[in-house]
């Protein structure tokens, strides 16, 4: 295909009518253009059976233009672009996702956006099921391990000193008198 024919195919390509749209003043969603290739996106990745083993992370789709949703993140290869959350197993296969709209991403749970985020993703894991799910320190929270685990779901994640709650654990001096391979 010829680079003039992608372009001129690129231009007609509409996922949904801009007749039917509604008022620019009314309180729309943020990806109303896009929102019917996104869940049949989704709903097809959901149809893949899960892994044992999954992780919950981040992601910039890499864009340099013009959007109220464009987002950075330093220490990722893309600084700029759409920030999206997605789960994905073992092998690399992502099995849910989720684009970052701001506060509306997903329905509150009281957990936080990160903790809310995690539960949303894994909403569609077979209960009682023992399936792990991993996280870094965004996402890990001690409210967040209690609400899997009353799924059946097991976490592991590194977490947060400000995370922690009224945790009695040792200081990072006591630790470190302790010495080297200690753990509390």
């Amino acid at each position: 295909m010829s680079r003039t024919r992608f372009f001129q195919l690129l231009r007609y390509f509409h996922v949904v009518n801009n007749q039917d749209l509604p008022d620019a003043n009314s309180n729309r969603e943020k990806l109303f253009k896009i929102c019917l290739v996104l869940s049949a996106l989704q709903s097809s990745l959901k149809t893949l059976p899960p892994e044992e083993y999954q992780a919950v992370d981040e992601q910039i789709i890499p864009f340099k233009g013009r959007s109220g949703l464009k987002q950075y993140v330093r220490n990722k290869p893309h600084n700029w672009g759409y920030k999206s959350f997605m789960r994905a197993g073992a092998s690399g296969t992502m099995h849910d996702f989720q684009i970052y709209v701001g506060k509306n991403t997903c329905s509150d749970r009281g957990l936080g956006l990160s903790g809310d985020i995690v539960l949303a993703l894994t909403e569609t894991l077979p209960e009682k099921q023992h399936f792990k799910v991993f996280a870094d320190s965004l996402f890990s929270s001690i409210p967040l391990a209690i609400a899997l685990k009353e799924r059946g779901i097991e976490f592991c994640g590194t977490i947060r000193i400000d995370r922690m709650g009224k945790c009695p654990l040792k200081t990072e001096v006591e630790l470190r008198k302790t010495g080297c391979g200690s753990c509390d």
